[in-house]
């Protein structure tokens, strides 16, 4: 996708991506978590929950067509400057109901259905791509961004096929009185808050960097360095999205010494990924994406510190909200808020993307250090116990690569 959009076009892509995403979270009020979080606890029924989510969706579609009709009023254009809305619609939709139903597989311990499933749609998504690029490689961006749009419809629906085929409960939909909303909401609220906040500290350094670079150029590549970066939280959040449902639950499986070794083979793993990653990201940046992002470079290796050090913060949020203690969550977005705003503003009008890198970098860190010092001091535990990895640890890193090579 970025070589076929371009910087501009894919800086684009990208805005869109942020708002759709930073709408989602606002008129879906938490819905998420509360919808893994009461179907780990068992405190509905699916047919409960599944009358949750229909009815926040229709909410959510409501306003956006309120909002859309009152954009329209005022500006006489559609969102972004783009002839057609309805791909970001279609793109609201994919990505609001597909987190529903990830909290809903997540919820119900269907972890490994959930991520093949996602493995599967992800090549489908790359084999239209690598199609649209060899027999259609210099069309409009909004062609691109349509395709986009309807691939993700059709994973969406799969999605939600196999999840209904697997799920063993019978679903009765029914709505909610006023207690069952007070009791569902009652978890939500506050994490919403929290994931606004810590939303708002990933992404606001794009918005900022769209005020002063309003050409997308500068964006497109930061975006590609941010994603590329990113991927080192692929195993945290994979471990996070089974601690939370698990503790949720009180899964007796997620005990505290095999939590305590995941983590500590997920850092080395990750520190040991990062020394390569700084090194072989000249190649492979250029490579994959082409030499017009090859300015995405410093910022890759600016961001890494960070994202290495806010590695163990994913995890340990999750423990923080499957035990409901999602106040320490809510004071540690704030920090990591505050603090990337702070420096955000300080230095992308004078270093630009390098100074929005450098800004993430020192709130992702500080935010790590403040999440590991709250999970030390309520669980007793020493910070040799969360990095230092030990002899049982290579064992176990050991057969888990023979196991995955053997297909066993």
């Amino acid at each position: 996708m970025s070589r076929l959009l371009g910087t501009s076009g894919y800086g684009l892509f990208s805005l869109i991506v942020v708002n759709i995403t930073v709408y989602n979270l606002l008129s879906g009020l938490g819905c998420e978590a509360g919808i893994t979080y009461h179907g780990a606890a068992k405190s509905f029924n699916a047919g409960k929950l599944l009358s949750f989510i229909i009815i926040i969706l229709l909410f959510q579609i409501l306003l956006l067509f309120i909002i859309n009709l009152g954009y329209w009023r005022i500006y006489h254009t559609n969102w972004f400057g783009i002839r057609y809305s309805w791909p970001v619609f279609l793109m609201f939709l994919n990505i609001a109901v597909t987190d529903k139903y990830n909290a809903l597989y997540y919820g119900h311990h269907l972890y490994l259905l959930f991520n093949k499933l996602s493995f599967l749609l992800s090549l489908l998504l790359i084999a239209v791509f690598i199609i649209l690029f060899f027999l259609y490689p210099s069309v409009s961006p909004e062609l691109y961004l349509q395709v986009y749009a309807i691939t993700g419809l059709l994973q969406l629906t799969l999605l939600i096929i196999f999840y209904h085929k697997s799920s063993h409960e019978k679903t009765f939909l029914s709505l909610p009185d006023a207690k069952e909303w007070r009791i569902f909401f009652s978890y939500s609220i506050i994490t919403v808050i929290t994931n606004f906040i810590q939303f708002l500290a990933y992404r606001v350094d794009y918005w900022i960097i769209n005020y002063y670079f309003s050409d997308n150029s500068q964006l497109g590549i930061y975006s590609v360095a941010v994603r590329m970066v990113q991927m080192f939280w692929i195993l945290p959040l994979l471990f996070a999205g089974i601690l939370f449902p698990g503790t949720a639950g009180k899964l007796e499986a997620l005990s505290m010494p095999k939590m305590l070794s995941l983590m500590r083979i997920m850092n080395t793993l990750n520190l040991l990924a990062a020394v390569l990653a700084f090194f072989l990201i000249s190649f492979i940046l250029p490579l994959f994406f082409g030499q017009a992002f090859a300015d995405g470079i410093y910022p890759f290796r600016w961001l890494l510190p960070g994202i290495i050090l806010f590695c163990n913060s994913t995890i340990l949020a999750a423990y923080f909200a499957g035990t409901n203690r999602i106040k320490i969550n809510l004071s540690g977005s704030a920090i990591c808020f505050i603090i990337i705003l702070s420096f955000d503003l300080l230095l992308i009008p004078v270093y630009g993307i390098n100074g929005a890198a450098i800004a993430s970098t020192i709130g992702y860190g500080i935010t790590g250090i403040y999440y590991t010092y709250r999970f030390v001091k309520i669980s007793g535990v020493s910070l040799r116990q969360l990095f230092i990895i030990t002899t049982s640890d290579k064992y176990k890193l050991v057969n888990f690569v023979k196991s995955a090579l053997s297909g066993k």
